[in-house]
């Protein structure tokens, strides 16, 4: 008979009472129903296998060992959490009473009804197994985060033999093992934690006291992994890792002699040999899985890259070649099979940009039960919220997140969240709040973590600054607001008055900013006193394979594309110097925008592209644009459409030219550049200041301003209009040659598509005059590409203009027809904005009533 999953143990020296126990139990539960006449040998069962049990069924009068011996034995080697019920002859209050003490499931008056027995058992048992799938699905994770630490650790301490000063190799370890060591206590791996603790401890000695590593340190240090490894094993196979590790912790108990003895550290290779390489782990075989280099992956991404490029370069050259010969029967079977191709390679696209993500759910499972046990062992209360679990974002972001967020969370618990005395004293909810938000924001990840507790006093960082004697009362006094916040990154540096197994050390903070900007993102914190603290991350998504949507510029015919998320607007300036449009402040230029004055860098000048300065300029092309939370502005020769681009990776020689992000082909294999506007800012001498939020109030799901960016058109005698650029997917630019009718609809061939054309005026009631005869007049069609129900839809203009941000709602108060939004003020002028769901909406009436 196969075993089944869960066991329920029943205890009793009577053999046929513990028989009839069994019948009831098996013909009401499909568990498996073991039994034990002497409690002893119930009692090893138990030790040997915690997570198979159910619940215990125990008889109270027994002559080894009653009853409630039994259960404080169990209690005793830690397993209090499995269910225990009480079969008892008799029950008084003093029964009760030592009921009560330990804990039990409950007391059943002897004999046992079977129905009470029964209802008693499904409701303790159930809990228990929901309990149990827990456990197991947070140790799971555990074991798999902890296993390729462990690995990569093993070759540090290698490492350090044949370089044993080597101070970065001891911060990784050191790190590593307080990662793990956290993450241990998240699912309940006490023995672990502690264990670790004082591994860690010695890690940490070595470490501040700048010693060299020696033969008897390394052989402590493996000695130690090696009993990682073994609690690991245990948690693997289910098995029972809560013991009492006092005798196992000595190994770290050195002498100063020990510490620094000889200073031999040549245990494995001679001199000379080279250190193993960190986090290289070997391929083991676990069925059907396999491992794969993470190199070879990245290889993968950027060749599926390569041909995204090669796609959309026949794309563009087959367009030209319709514009050519027109209405050839070959051109147009070759379109129809690379439409095929484009349907083909964007499955491949996409289904290669999943293969390394990971869904949050994963992220945030072990998060909660952080702020649970750090909340118990500390006397505090606090509701968790989260936001963003469906997300899946790639493994390397996933990665930095797992660590990062288990630093965040426990000291936003620790030194954030007042005590529940405290919080009622101050009139606050005795229960605390934190919410995490996680989000993609254009090619960003997103990482919002608030609390609504006692906030960050700069003053006491500044005096803990003092005091560690990091910076003298003059630098503090010059330092920024965010300059004091970022203190608590510095390494070492704790404000906890006394080091415990939450936090204290200093260490977890500067481990997740090491994290975060070795990975390209930054981290800010914002803070008011006796309000809260919040902490924002910002990840870049990895652009292996990203699809960027930028705005095209050029600056002495070199194309550059600046991605759009970082667009705040386009400003044209004719006659710059007639309106006195700049500012000369110190022979550096500044334009007034919304009541700023925002810095302007003149990119063909700032790279050495161009001679002329800015006063040779008649009219100035600006695209403002924001880093963090600077705003500046780039001046250039000529603003183009807006593209989807493919990110290349450049040649190593100029791969960190702070300028560049990377690389794009576009047009006729013409090479241009994607613009890194944070180093633009540190080449021009522009300091970027952390983004800054004002909101602490706590919410349950966090919500950000909304960026009010229309796209300017000209239509209907030169008038300015603008729609909202949440609707834009593209800008085109057609040959009135290629556009077809279909029962006086105008359409035209798009992609994989057939895009109808939307004689914009016309919808909007602006002229009188049909779509054909709009047609005849224009050179070339200005369509602004919208997306609307799954189809994309073109709306033809005069012109098309830039983008522009409106600092404030549309205006809805001067509506006077359908068809319009409102108006905002942008630049200084009104712009009315039209409604690109009503003119979908009448799309159809209109073209039917022009065929009619």
């Amino acid at each position: 008979m196969e075993k089944k999953k869960y066991t329920l143990v029943a205890v009793d020296d009577d053999e046929s009472t513990l028989e009839f126990h069994k019948e009831i139990l098996e013909a009401s539960f499909k568990y498996e129903v073991i039994t034990f006449v002497n409690p002893a040998d119930a009692l090893q069962f138990i030790q040997t296998n915690p997570t198979e049990i159910a619940c215990v069924v125990s008889d109270m009068e027994m002559p080894q060992m009653n009853g409630f011996d039994l259960r404080k034995a169990i209690i005793d080697n830690g397993l209090s959490e499995i269910p225990f019920l009480i079969i008892s002859g008799m029950i008084d209050l003093d029964i009760s009473a030592k009921a009560l003490e330990l804990k039990l499931g409950g007391l059943i008056k002897k004999p046992a009804e079977p129905e009470n027995l029964r209802d008693m058992v499904a409701e303790l048992a159930g809990e228990r197994i929901l309990v149990i799938e827990e456990e197991l699905e947070l140790r799971a994770s555990f074991i798999e985060e902890s296993e390729p630490m462990l690995e990569e650790i093993e070759n540090l301490i290698l490492g350090l033999e044949t370089s044993p000063d080597d101070v970065g190799i001891l911060n990784t370890y050191f790190r590593l093992l307080h990662t793990v060591k956290g993450t241990a206590a998240c699912v309940g791996l006490n023995t672990i934690s502690k264990f670790t603790h004082k591994y860690e401890d010695l890690v940490g000695k070595i470490k501040s006291e700048g010693l060299s590593v020696n033969t008897i340190i390394i052989d402590v240090l493996l000695k130690g992994l090696d009993e990682l490894k073994s609690m690991c094993v245990l948690v693997k196979e289910k098995k029972p890792v809560e013991f009492d590790i006092s005798e196992k912790v000595k190994i770290f108990e050195l002498t100063d002699e020990e510490l620094k003895g000889s200073g031999d550290s040549a245990v494995g290779g001679g001199p000379g040999q080279p250190a193993p390489e960190a986090g290289k782990v070997a391929p083991k075989d676990e069925g059907e899985k396999i491992n794969v280099s993470v190199a070879l992956l990245d290889n993968f991404l950027l060749q599926s890259g390569e041909m995204t490029v090669l796609r959309n370069m026949v794309l563009r050259n087959i367009k030209k070649l319709e514009t050519k010969f027109n209405q050839d029967k070959d051109i147009e079977e070759l379109s129809d099979i690379l439409d095929e191709f484009h349907k083909v390679s964007s499955g491949v696209q996409s289904n290669i940009s999943e293969l390394r993500k990971l869904g949050l759910h994963t992220v945030f499972k072990p998060l909660k039960r952080v702020v649970r046990d750090v909340c118990s062992a500390m006397g505090k209360r606090a509701n968790f919220v989260t936001n963003g679990e469906d997300l899946s974002v790639d493994n390397s972001i996933a990665k930095i997140l797992n660590g990062s967020l288990v630093h965040l969370i426990r000291n936003a618990v620790d030194h954030g969240l007042e005590t529940t005395e405290r919080r009622e004293e101050l009139g606050k909810d005795p229960v605390g709040f934190i919410s995490l938000d996680i989000f993609e924001d254009g090619e960003y990840i997103k990482v919002e973590l608030k609390d609504d507790g006692k906030g960050i006093d700069p003053e006491v960082l500044k005096a803990k600054a003092i005091e560690k004697k990091l910076f003298s009362a003059e630098d503090l006094n010059r330092m920024s607001l965010s300059q004091i916040y970022n203190l608590i990154f510095h390494s070492g540096f704790s404000t906890a008055q006394k080091v415990t197994d939450i936090s204290g050390r200093g260490v977890g903070m500067d481990m997740v900013r090491s994290s975060v900007e070795k990975f390209g993102g930054r981290i800010s914190i914002d803070s008011e006193v006796g309000k809260g603290t919040t902490f924002l991350i910002t990840l870049p998504i990895p652009r292996s394979v990203l699809i960027i949507t930028s705005l095209m510029v050029c600056v002495r015919n070199l194309k550059m594309a600046i991605p759009t998320t970082n667009i705040d607007e386009v400003v044209l300036k004719e006659n710059w110097k007639e309106n006195e449009a700049l500012e000369n402040i110190d022979d550096s230029y500044f334009i007034r925008l919304h009541g700023d004055l925002i810095p302007v860098i003149h990119l063909g000048s700032l790279l050495n592209l161009c001679t002329k300065t800015i006063k040779d300029f008649e009219d100035l092309n600006i695209v403002v644009v924001k880093e963090g939370g600077t705003r500046y502005g780039i001046l250039v020769d000529e603003v183009h459409e807006i593209e989807e681009i493919v990110s290349k990776k450049v040649a190593p020689h100029i791969q960190n030219l702070p300028m560049l992000s990377g690389a794009t082909l576009i047009g006729d294999n013409e090479v241009g550049i994607i613009l890194d506007l944070k180093g633009l800012a540190e080449l021009s001498n522009i300091e970027i200041q952390e983004e800054q939020y004002d909101d602490f109030t706590p919410k349950e799901n966090s919500s950000f301003q909304e960026d009010f960016d229309f796209m300017l058109m000209e239509m209907s005698k030169r008038s300015t209009w603008g729609i909202p650029l949440k609707y834009v997917t593209r800008l085109e630019e057609f040959n009135k040659d290629q556009i077809e009718w279909s029962t006086d609809m105008p359409i035209i061939r798009y992609r994989d598509d057939v895009l109808p054309l939307v004689f914009t005026e016309r919808s909007l009631e602006l002229c009188n005059h049909l779509s054909d005869q709009y047609i005849k007049n224009q050179e070339v069609i200005n369509a602004i590409v919208i997306h609307k129900d799954g189809k994309n839809y073109g709306l033809m203009v005069d012109k098309i203009l830039d983008i522009g941000r409106s600092h404030g709602e549309v205006d809805e108060s001067v509506v006077e027809r359908e068809g319009f939004l409102g108006t905002v003020v942008i630049n200084d002028k009104t712009i009315t904005v039209i409604n690109p769901d009503h003119i979908i909406a009448n799309f159809r009436k209109k073209s039917f009533d022009e065929a009619a």
